[in-house]
């Protein structure tokens, strides 16, 4: 979910705003430099460096770093005596480093499904995963960010992670090993495999539990077959599509190990 320093805006209003403030701050300019006169003279410097301190808060709110030194360089020179004609040129200048600075900001612009899925975050999964599969949140919240902002290999890793910790989470449920004798927790594979064999003991005594489970067993595999090797070799690339179809499946397989839980 996107934070609230965030927020998305159209295109068009962005170059309508960024339009309208580029115009008033170059009337402001050509305002001070009309004001200017002729008969400027050193020592009248007071109201001047009044409006370009005027000026200064709206430079620093569109980050328009090159105008705001010239803004202090040109108030700096008040200290010197100084005539119209440089006073002038200073202003030229400032003009021209505004222009210039509103060329630097960059639009980044997202489709509609890319921005519901940015603004969404982890609230795309289902809130009973979110509530059982607590240590996922990091990582469901990066696979969905990087799916909006088409980071797609990125998506499928977190996917990925995002899994293996509900394996941990079945593994406290059905009680079968997901940490070797140092601490460290098993693989993918290994995890899997404690729980068949886990099963095969429940199976014994609670037919019911081992119904239950063992259908989700042949999925995990392929999940872990499929797309969790592949996602940890270095020349794995994910497509748009592919990580999309991981995606929906791992949002399904996850609703349904939850409401198994």
């Amino acid at each position: 979910m996107i934070n609230s320093q965030q927020q998305f805006t159209h295109a068009l209003e962005v170059i309508e705003l960024n339009a309208n403030k580029l115009f008033l701050i170059l009337n402001y300019l050509d305002d001070i430099k009309h004001d200017l006169g002729s008969d400027y003279v050193s020592g009248s410097d007071y109201e001047l460096e009044s409006k370009l301190q005027a000026l200064y808060p709206m430079l620093d709110m569109m980050n328009l770093e090159s105008a705001k030194s010239q803004v202090e360089r040109i108030i700096d020179s008040f200290k010197m005596p100084v005539t119209g004609y440089e006073v002038a040129q200073s202003l030229k200048e400032l003009r021209n480093r505004v222009v210039d600075d509103f060329k630097h900001p960059a639009l980044y612009c997202f489709n509609a499904v890319e921005k519901n899925l940015i603004e969404q975050g982890e609230e795309v999964f289902a809130q009973k995963v979110r509530d059982i599969f607590t240590d996922t949140k990091y990582d469901l919240e990066e696979a969905v960010q990087c799916l909006g902002f088409s980071r797609y290999t990125a998506c499928v890793f977190h996917l990925m992670r995002a899994m293996e910790q509900a394996v941990r989470r079945i593994g406290d449920e059905l009680e079968f090993t997901v940490q070797d004798e140092d601490g460290h927790y098993l693989t993918w594979g290994k995890m899997i495999g404690n729980m068949e064999a886990r099963l095969k003991d429940i199976k014994k005594t609670d037919m019911e539990t081992h119904d239950k489970w063992q259908d989700l067993v042949p999925l995990l595999y392929c999940v872990k077959k499929a797309w969790r090797n592949t996602t940890m070799h270095p020349d794995k690339v994910y497509s748009k599509v592919k990580a999309e179809k991981v995606f929906t499946a791992v949002k399904d397989l996850m609703e349904t190990l939850a409401d198994t839980l």
